[in-house]
């Protein structure tokens, strides 16, 4: 079996194609250094990798860089960034799952090369760690969005909490 093959299993199961070529791209970079028992692609699924390999990766460097974004709307309960480079998505979703977060990897790069625009949504007063605290709205090159909270779970606009719904309804469509 060939990497193609598992690329080809991963796509069947649903994961987007930019994921799965960026966990590739990166479990190939850092195979060889991998515990032995870990090195067989096949063993994975791709989600469980990503989170492996997040853990690998994960930079000694404190974030302090903030990137390139563009600060569209802050209230006192909500901050709407747009991200525009790679230092931007880890600093801003900084306590998220979301794989373009993960600092020296193609995940980002891979997703805007796409055609995809990524604005975070931040709830100032939402709990540091709860699944609501920020979301990231991935719009796609035909303007349509998709809402992830931060565990990376996709969201229906209809199932964002009342707040976030309200906020994007009146306050963001103003800003």
């Amino acid at each position: 079996m060939t990497k193609k093959d598992w690329i080809k299993r991963e796509l069947d199961k649903g994961y987007l194609k930019e994921d799965v070529q960026s966990t590739l791209e990166l479990f190939s970079a850092k195979q060889q250094g991998l515990p032995v028992d870990k090195r067989d692609i096949f063993q994975w699924d791709a989600k469980d990798l990503e989170e492996y390999l997040k853990t690998i990766v994960k930079s000694n460097e404190k974030l302090t860089d903030r990137g390139k974004y563009h600060k569209l709307c802050d209230t006192d309960r909500f901050l709407v960034v747009r991200v525009d480079d790679e230092a931007a998505a880890a600093f801003w979703g900084l306590g998220t799952k979301w794989c373009i977060t993960q600092l020296n990897s193609n995940y980002y790069s891979n997703y805007r090369d796409s055609g995809n625009v990524f604005y975070y949504l931040i709830d100032k007063n939402a709990e540091n760690q709860d699944k609501n605290s920020k979301f990231a709205i991935c719009v796609s090159d035909n303007g349509e969005p998709t809402y992830y909270n931060a565990e990376d779970t996709s969201v229906s606009f209809d199932k964002l909490p009342e707040s976030i719904k309200e906020f994007l309804k009146n306050d963001a469509a103003a800003a």
